[in-house]
């Protein structure tokens, strides 16, 4: 078996079905079972366990209310321990097992984060404090790469980290 497909976007339907931003492929394009979510998925992945992570603009999965990021595991659900106030790019694991998640939101939970966060399937915690913008608003992350030794590699909308300049000459 070649497994199954996931993608995520803007789409209301593929393969000429009805599959509101997120579908599935299982032989044939197909919805998740039980929902939908409610707005732009910008990034799916995987867990070894089979459990789908979502991010994007949605604040519904399922008909649950989700800020930001939802689960999928036959049923949606939301991240336990915290929530994001704003739209998530980009998802990633570490090897550590610690969900990284960026975006341009800047809180979790109420307080001052920055734009970057991980989650240890109890708690969202805050990572990207220390990522600024000198200008033009707050600072974003739209890609990341987690080495196999824990370092995170982010790429985005900012230019200082922690509180060192940074640029790309």
């Amino acid at each position: 078996s070649l497994g199954t497909l996931f993608a995520g976007g803007v789409f209301t339907q593929v393969g000429g079905t009805q599959a509101p931003r997120v579908a599935r492929w299982v032989n044939a394009w197909g919805t998740l079972i039980n929902g939908t979510v409610n707005n732009t998925v910008y990034t799916l992945t995987t867990d070894a366990m089979g459990t789908v992570y979502l991010g994007g603009d949605l604040t519904e999965a399922g008909g649950t209310a989700a800020r930001f990021m939802a689960l999928w595991n036959g049923t949606f659900g939301t991240f336990a321990g915290g929530t994001v106030d704003t739209r998530v790019y980009v998802l990633a694991f570490g090897a550590n097992g610690i969900l990284y998640a960026g975006g341009s939101f800047q809180t979790v939970n109420g307080g001052t984060t920055g734009p970057l966060v991980g989650w240890n399937r109890t708690s969202l915690t805050g990572l990207g404090g220390g990522l600024s913008r000198s200008s033009g608003g707050g600072p974003q992350v739209n890609q990341l790469l987690i080495g196999n030794d824990g370092a995170i590699l982010a790429s985005g909308i900012f230019d200082r980290a922690n509180t060192r300049i940074i640029n790309d000459n």
